[in-house]
C-alpha cells in the first residue's frame, strides 16, 4: 500500500468558529475535511501548508502549533496527516477547489460529514480550543523578568487559571510571589488548589506565607516532600529545605500515587526514571534519619496535568520521563527542565531536542527557572519556536 503524506489546517477566527471545507472532486466528493494538501519534496510541513492554502484559497496563513498527526488506512493508500492550529494573515479563504466551506462553532463540529482522517483530529481540535478559550498562566516570580516592576529570585510560581480552577503552581523561594501578584492586581484568595511540584524551598519555601493569606485553598503535595531535609553540593553544602507551615487535615491532599485530584485535574506521582535523569541531580542530596546524605532520588517529585497542560516543576525526574509517563493527551508543557548550563553536552542536549520534535511534534515547550540560556539556545536550534523561555 503506497503512503501519502499531507498538512493540514485548522484555521481559527479569533471569534470561536473554525473553518471546514467540503471536497468537490475525486473520490471522496462531497465528504468534509480540513483544507490543505501534499508535502511536496524538500518542504516542511508548515511551508506545504502555507503553499496549499494559498494555492486552494487565495489566503496567507499563519502556522501555529501542531495539535496532531493523523495516520490512516484508506482502501487504496496510508495516509499521513500533520495537522496545526492556524490563522489568517490576509486573504478572504477564497474557494478554488472546494464546492462549499463553513465556519462552525466547538458545538457545530459533529455536525458534518467529516472524511474518517479529518474526524481523527475532532476531539483534539476540542480540546485544544477549550483550553485556548478558558485556560490562562500567569508566571509570578522566576529567576528572569522582562517586567519593570517584578521582583525576581531563584524560585518558581505560576497561577492557572481554567474554566474550572485557580491552581497555584509552586510557591517560590519567598512571599515575592505575592508582592508581584498585587502587582499585577491578581487576587490570590480565591486560588482553590496549591500544587507543590517537590520539596525544594524555591519551590515551597513561600508556602507558609501563602497559607497565611489564603484560608480555604487545598495543598496537592508528596509525602516524601514533608518533614524530609534536603541539600544541594552546588558551590559550598548549603540547605535547600523548605519551612513547611501547619496544614489542616482537611486542606492536606498527600499524593502517594497517581491519581485525578478532581474533574479535569490530575497528578503523576513516582515517575518511572527510564530515560536519563538531569545531570544537574548530581550535586542534589537528602539526609537519612542517621544523618547521612545520599543522593536524592526524587520520590517526592510530583507532575500536574490539566486539560493539555503538563506543568513539570523542576523536571528533576527528567523530561521525557515525565511525558513517557502521562497517559493523557500534552499541547502545552510548562516548567524547568533542570538543565543547567555546562551539565549536558551539546551533543546530549541536540540528541534530546531531536527525541522531543520526533516524539512530540504536537507539544508545544515553555520552560526558564532551571533551564539555562545557553541549554534554550540549542534546544531551539532543533527545535525552534516549538520551545521557548518565558519569565515573570
Amino acid at each position: 500500500m503506497k503512503s501519502i503524506e499531507v498538512v493540514a489546517a485548522i484555521i481559527f477566527d479569533g471569534k470561536g468558529h473554525i473553518f471546514a471545507t467540503q471536497r468537490g472532486y475525486g473520490d471522496m466528493k462531497d465528504g468534509w475535511e480540513f483544507p490543505g494538501g501534499k508535502i511536496e519534496p524538500g518542504e516542511t510541513p508548515e511551508s506545504a501548508l502555507q503553499r496549499e492554502i494559498w494555492e486552494e484559497l487565495e489566503t496567507d496563513i499563519e502556522v501555529g502549533q501542531r495539535l496532531q498527526v493523523v495516520e490512516w488506512d484508506y482502501p487504496k493508500f496510508h495516509l499521513t496527516m500533520h495537522c496545526f492550529w492556524c490563522t489568517v494573515k490576509h486573504g478572504r479563504l477564497t474557494l478554488k477547489e472546494h464546492e462549499a466551506a463553513r465556519w462552525l462553532t466547538i458545538d457545530e463540529l459533529d455536525s458534518v460529514d467529516w472524511l474518517p482522517a479529518d474526524r481523527q483530529i475532532i476531539d483534539t481540535v476540542k480540546a485544544y480550543w477549550r483550553a485556548l478559550c478558558t485556560m490562562k498562566w500567569t508566571v509570578l516570580v522566576d529567576n528572569r523578568t522582562n517586567h519593570p516592576e517584578l521582583e525576581t529570585e531563584h524560585g518558581l510560581s505560576i497561577l492557572l487559571e481554567t474554566d474550572r480552577h485557580r491552581i497555584l503552581l509552586d510557591t517560590g523561594a519567598s512571599d515575592m510571589f505575592i508582592r508581584n501578584a498585587e502587582r499585577l492586581d491578581i487576587d490570590l484568595s480565591s486560588v482553590d488548589y496549591v500544587f507543590v511540584s517537590h520539596g525544594h524551598s524555591d519551590h515551597a519555601g513561600g508556602l507558609h506565607h501563602f497559607m497565611e493569606m489564603n484560608k480555604t485553598a487545598k495543598v496537592i503535595v508528596s509525602p516524601e516532600a514533608i518533614g524530609r531535609r534536603f541539600f544541594s553540593k552546588r558551590g559550598d553544602l548549603h540547605s535547600i529545605t523548605a519551612q513547611w507551615p501547619e496544614i489542616p487535615e482537611g486542606r492536606l491532599l498527600l499524593m502517594d500515587n497517581s491519581r485525578e485530584v478532581c474533574e479535569g485535574l490530575y497528578v503523576m506521582a513516582h515517575i518511572p526514571q527510564v530515560h536519563a535523569m538531569p545531570k544537574g541531580n548530581r550535586v542534589l542530596y537528602v539526609q537519612r534519619s542517621n544523618g547521612d546524605l545520599v543522593l536524592d532520588d526524587f520520590c517526592h517529585e510530583l507532575a500536574l496535568y490539566a486539560d493539555g497542560l503538563l506543568f513539570t516543576g523542576c523536571a528533576h525526574s527528567g523530561l521525557e520521563n515525565i511525558l513517557a509517563a502521562c497517559p493523557w493527551p500534552v499541547h502545552t508543557v510548562v516548567g524547568g527542565f533542570h538543565l543547567l548550563d555546562g551539565q549536558e553536552t551539546e551533543d546530549e542536549l541536540t540528541a534530546l531536542a531531536e527525541r522531543l520534535k520526533a516524539h512530540y511534534p504536537q507539544t508545544q515547550f515553555y520552560t526558564s527557572h532551571c533551564t539555562g540560556d545557553r541549554v534554550l539556545e540549542v534546544l531551539r536550534r532543533v527545535m525552534g519556536n516549538q520551545v521557548q523561555g518565558f519569565c515573570c
